[in-house]
């Protein structure tokens, strides 16, 4: 009999039939199931229940399983992305029966109700709504006339265009034909009701029932015994009986772990994930799938375990982290029954991986595989609990708990059901051939970084999907090389530690060392800067060599000034190795003091005036000088001194009576040419010793680039106790250029630098960012000719974004002390900034001449590019080290990991970029961790200097309660009551907000160290200043904010919650979020977002951001927590009262206090409590 014609009848006849599992089950009108339908129906039951539908005619509503409550948060917060739909592109070069594949689109809807779900959001709890009928969007378009890039087009709208979970349906298939044998199929879902496995089963079972169709027959599948809502309840009734168990396990298994990794991403991480994202795909060749298949054997562990291993080892090496966590994705089908079921499955694992003590690979693998054994034994406990019980601190630019994401597809789940995916070759498909279509990218970005590996019979396919946000398609390109690379390498000698194994290919190793080394340049090796100098002073004796006010020395004037002092210190004994203190106050002498002292043989030791004077008593008798020289006035101020003192205003007339003819003495490159004293972590400088060869190398390179000219009038505004100072004096007296000295008056003063600068026609200058910043606070309109130079501290791209169009050419300048001057320059132009505006720092750029800079590792490794690590330099420029600190020299003056000599740890945090060039990001000590999140305070600060108000700013840590916490100051910025809300909300709109910082404080001004840096450890401490750090409970001030306060406090587990505490520390969670939005768009009348919850996480904060001129609340609502919660009305409250006033006597004069604005309340301090015998 023909069943189809036998169950429409029964429909005209109003029996309806569906199926229970292997039941069939009906409900009809009295009288009219006769005895021989029944017969019939159960003599084909087997049948009927393939063609009748798994469910009653009513809508059913059932709990969302742990995972779909995690996608729905994901689509909450994303709504437009398609980073969570799932898609099948094919190929079809025969005819198709169209009605066929629509009636088995029907029929396999028909089977599996998940397809036929739809959310609801509304209510406590989200609900997932099973329907009797919800037939797929089938479409089948005339594609005959579209060219091949339109078609892209449509199907790339078909496939981007959001799913609403609200109204369904949740699957989408479109039939494009181009001719009646040449069609591509596309069947698109999304992953909350239609997992990855569950894919598999759709496209074998519409291939089925498509077969059936098209022969008229039935399709031959087993009926399903369960549905997805019995797999929901399964969870419910697992986590009541094991949920405790599994809980201990992932909470004792995660803990202390970091929950965020800092990969080397091109761009900064934005304020909200975006799920932008794409894929970028490699193979494994056939030679090395070989060799893994050999090792897994050998070891007895999985490819998946050796993988996964492998790809941990990349990350650490990548990262430079010992504890990270990766996700990875398990089926989750815990129960047989449910493996042929459509539906969200997938949970995810968490695995960690820890390389504290550097274990060899071997060892580590057997970590790794323990460590999934374990995973798996607890797979059953859902990810999104999981992350709610450990309160995971939520942070909407990143993924919770981990950012990286592995998963290794085998063979047999790449076959049979999923035989289409991965494959390039045709395969049968209900009667028909299909041919995969991998023209399309699908949107990733669920992650930061996710590697997949398919086994196939010969190669691997692998693929990186990746943020595009973060990351360029060249990183990722290299990525994919590392991996090959320290897969080869393990596979070759597994029994090598994870650190030592080689994490870089070969091309990334030669680009990292040919960008790190700079080539070797020759220069005047066996010659001392003063005798330089003299070459010039025979080249251009008339030249004007040093200008100071009103005071000019030509070359010849200055070389014969410097020789009589140079002849009247070897007369005290000065020569080679001897030290000569110089403390001057800035004047034409300080040029003749140096030249002086470099042309006795001696070595100088540079001090300011300005310093303390007993840190510069310190100097002198740590740096055991000889000879001091120095004037009158500032000799009051120093202790008694057991060395000889020369001062110059009193003694030269006797100085003056010597040769002006250049002294003979014994000169030598290796000898010291000065010892010159930096701040040191003791509280007590430290001198760091110079050669002369050092000096003449930076000098050397420097005249070439930037470069300087005889015809440069140079500007000298740094202190001789700043070694950069060395660059402004000696580099223009090395070409024959005029140097000019400004009075420490103009230094200080923005206005009148400017107008220095252009009366003195200056073509060239270097100072610190802040001199620069002072000059550009003053109107200063910048000179066509000058070349600025810009270092001792780190440029920022606002400051840089200033200068550029200012000058004639803006230089960036890179060096610790350590490593003579300036290790790296880099020319900034409005195009470098313009292809640099992602960064938050401005390059570097590449060593000077005779220098090598690298990024390495703790263990003095060359790290990737991209990858952080600190900045380590080797060269000519290295100095001998710390003067009476052999210790300290020995940490950080260190044998050269790649060839002879020695290598310099900076302490300073850098990367290398793509291009070669190196980023600087700032003092290692200014890495801190808040929350457990890594944040770079120079990011903070750089992003802060953009606001259009802030012409400064320094970000640093305190603590408060042990609790650390970001405090940013301000200079630039007006002050009025809403500035801290509005520079907060300005960083929330462009960092994450774990990066903004708890509270904002206005200067005039920075404090500043003599040599013209910031001087951070000066910063006035928060506790002096106001505005404070926010209570933990502040009345509501706007009616908005009592709005909000209302519904959180419905929803929230905490009590008494503050309008600055964070939703999710007071127990929100993400689904609570949900529900958040939808009670608050119905209270506001306006739509409110997931996302917006997640970044303005407080109430004041949300209020602000939703209803900025929301109406205040009155008097007696903010005065009365209860009252404050309900919106204020147009009625007027009487309100009597009696209360006692301090300092005021009766109410007339209480109402005239509080009109003429006298305070008439005071507030004592516990102290003064108690000595009113008052307990505090």
């Amino acid at each position: 009999m023909n069943l189809k014609t036998f169950l429409a009848d029964l429909t005209l006849r109003g029996i309806e039939l569906w199926s229970e599992g292997e039941r069939l089950k009906y409900r009809a009108p009295r009288g009219v199931m006769t005895s021989t339908l029944a017969a019939t129906l159960k003599q084909h039951k087997l049948e009927i229940i393939q063609l009748v539908p798994p469910h009653a005619s009513q809508t059913i509503h059932y709990p969302l399983s742990y995972n779909q409550k995690g996608l729905l948060v994901l689509h909450q917060l994303a709504p437009d992305s398609p980073a969570y739909h799932s898609r099948l592109s094919a190929l079809i070069q025969s005819p198709v029966d169209v009605a066929a594949l629509r009636e088995a689109l029907k029929a396999i809807v028909a089977r599996h109700p998940s397809l036929r779900t739809t959310f609801s959001l509304q209510g406590d709890e989200p609900q997932q709504i099973l329907h009797p009928a919800l037939a797929p969007t089938f479409q089948h378009v005339d594609a005959s006339q579209l060219t091949p890039n339109h078609l892209q087009q449509k199907r790339l709208e078909t496939y981007q265009h959001p799913f609403n979970l609200e109204k369904g349906p949740l699957l989408r298939v479109r039939l494009y034909s181009r001719s009646s044998v040449d069609h591509v199929l596309e069947l698109i879902t999304h992953e909350i009701v239609c997992d990855g496995w569950s894919f598999y089963i759709l496209l074998d079972e519409l291939g089925i029932f498509y077969r059936a169709e098209v022969e008229n027959q039935m399709a031959d599948l087993p009926p399903l015994k369960f549905t997805y809502k019995d797999y929901v309840t399964w969870q419910q009734q697992m986590l009541s009986s094991q949920g405790e168990h599994h809980w201990v396990y992932w909470r004792d298994q995660l803990q202390g772990a970091p929950h965020t990794l800092e990969l080397p991403t091109d761009r900064p991480w934005p304020p909200v994930l975006t799920y932008q994202g794409t894929t970028h795909r490699f193979e494994l060749p056939e030679s090395l799938v070989q060799a893994l298949r050999l090792f897994s054997q050998k070891v007895s562990v999985s490819i998946n375990a050796i993988l996964t291993a492998t790809f941990f080892a990349f990350l650490h090496c990548h990262t430079s982290e010992d504890t990270i966590l990766l996700g990875t994705p398990t089926a989750a089908r815990a129960q047989d029954a449910f493996s042929g079921i459509i539906g969200d499955f997938v949970n995810t694992l968490v695995i960690r991986s820890t390389v504290t003590d550097n274990p060899a690979f071997t060892d580590f693998l057997q970590q790794i595989r323990q460590t999934i054994l374990e995973a798996m034994a607890h797979q059953n406990y859902p990810f999104p609990l999981l992350v709610e019980r450990l309160k995971v601190k939520r942070d909407p630019s990143r993924t919770p708990l981990f950012q990286v994401f592995f998963n290794y597809l085998p063979s047999h789940r790449v076959e049979g059901r999923a035989q289409l995916f991965g494959r390039q070759d045709p395969v049968a498909w209900g009667g028909l051939s299909l041919q995969p279509l991998q023209d399309q990218e699908l949107q990733e970005g669920q992650f930061d970084l996710s590697l997949w590996v398919v086994e196939g019979e010969k190669t691997f396919l692998g693929a990186f999907k990746y943020r595009s946000d973060l990351f360029e398609e060249s990183t990722i390109d290299r990525f994919a090389q590392n991996f090959q690379t320290l897969l080869t390498a393990i596979l070759v000698d597994p029994e090598q530690r994870i650190k030592d194994l080689p994490c870089l290919s070969e091309a990334e190793r030669q680009m990292l060392m040919r960008s790190g080394i700079s080539p070797a340049t020759e220069y005047p090796r066996d010659r001392c800067f003063h005798q330089l100098f003299q070459d010039q002073v025979e080249r251009t004796p008339d030249a004007m060599a040093l200008i100071w006010k009103d005071q000019q020395l030509t070359y010849q004037e200055l070389n014969a000034q410097s020789n009589q002092l140079a002849d009247h210190l070897q007369g005290l004994g000065i020569g080679p190795e001897q030290r000569v203190g110089i403390l001057l106050e800035r004047s034409s002498q300080w040029v003749v003091a140096l030249l002086g002292v470099l042309k006795a043989g001696g070595a100088y030791v540079p001090l300011d005036p300005d310093h303390p004077p007993a840190r510069n008593a310190h100097i002198l008798a740590d740096a055991q000088v000889q000879v001091l020289l120095t004037q009158e006035k500032i000799l009051t101020a120093l202790p008694d001194l057991e060395t000889t003192v020369l001062c110059l205003d009193r003694h030269w007339q006797t100085i003056a009576q010597k040769e002006p003819t250049t002294p003979p003495a014994h000169s030598d490159p290796t000898q010291l040419a000065y010892v010159i004293y930096t701040s040191g972590s003791t509280g007590q400088p430290k001198g760091v010793q110079i050669e002369h060869r050092s000096l003449v190398n930076c000098l050397w390179s420097m005249r070439q680039q930037p470069g300087i000219s005889p015809k440069d009038v140079c500007l000298s505004v740094t202190t001789i106790s700043f070694d950069i100072a060395g660059l402004e004096i000696y580099l223009p007296l090395l070409v024959g250029a005029s140097l000019v000295i400004a009075p420490r008056e103009v230094v200080a003063n923005g206005q009148q630098l400017q107008e220095f600068l252009e009366s003195s026609h200056i073509t060239w200058m270097q100072a610190t960012p802040t001199t620069w910043r002072l000059l550009l606070t003053t109107g200063w309109s910048g000179s066509s000719t000058m070349k600025a130079l810009c270092g001792g501290e780190a440029l920022t791209p606002a400051l840089a974004q200033d200068l550029v169009g200012k000058v004639a050419e803006l230089w960036n300048l890179y060096g610790p002390t350590e490593t003579t001057i300036w290790s790296a320059c880099a020319l900034i132009t409005v195009e470098s900034l313009s292809s640099d505006q992602h960064r938050r720092a401005v390059p570097i750029g590449h060593p000077i001449n005779n220098t090598q800079i690298y990024v390495l590792d703790p263990d003095l490794r060359l790290l990737p590019v991209g990858a952080r690590g600190e900045i380590c330099i080797a060269g000519e420029g290295l100095s001998r080290g710390y003067l009476n600190l052999e210790e300290l020299t020995a940490q950080k003056f260190v044998p050269h990991p790649f060839t002879s000599g020695q290598l310099y740890r900076t302490g300073d945090t850098g990367r290398v970029l793509g291009d070669g060039r190196i980023e600087c990001l700032g003092r290692q000590d200014q890495q801190v961790k808040i929350r457990g999140f890594r944040i770079e305070l120079g990011e903070i600060e750089s992003v802060l200097e953009q606001h259009p108000q802030v012409q400064q700013a320094v970000v640093v840590v305190r603590e408060q309660a042990a609790e650390p916490f970001l405090v940013a100051y301000v200079v630039g910025a007006e002050a009025h009551p809403s500035l801290n809300q509005e520079l907060r909300s300005y960083l929330q709109q462009r960092i994450p907000e774990s990066m903004v910082p708890a509270v904002f404080f206005r200067l005039e001004s920075l404090p500043l160290t003599p040599n013209g840096k910031v001087n951070r450890r000066a910063l006035p401490d928060p506790a002096s200043l106001k505005p404070q750090p926010a209570p933990v409970l502040n009345p509501l001030q706007t009616e908005a904010e009592a709005q909000i306060a209302r519904i959180w406090e419905e929803l929230l587990p905490a009590n008494g919650i503050g309008i600055h505490d964070n939703f999710f520390d007071g127990g929100g969670t993400s689904l609570l979020a949900v529900q958040v939005c939808n009670k608050l768009s119905q209270a506001l009348n306006q739509t409110v977002t997931v996302v917006e919850v997640f970044q303005y996480p407080t109430i004041h904060t949300l209020a602000q951001h939703l209803c900025p001129a929301s109406p205040k609340l009155t008097t007696a609502q903010v005065s009365d927590p209860a009252k404050s919660r309900e919106i204020a009305t147009d009625a007027v409250a009487v309100i009597a009262m009696a209360v006692r006033l301090p300092g005021a006597d009766t109410l007339e004069e209480f109402w005239g206090y509080l009109r003429d604005g006298v305070e008439t309340i005071t507030a004592l301090t516990d102290q003064e409590l108690l000595e009113s015998g008052v307990a505090s």
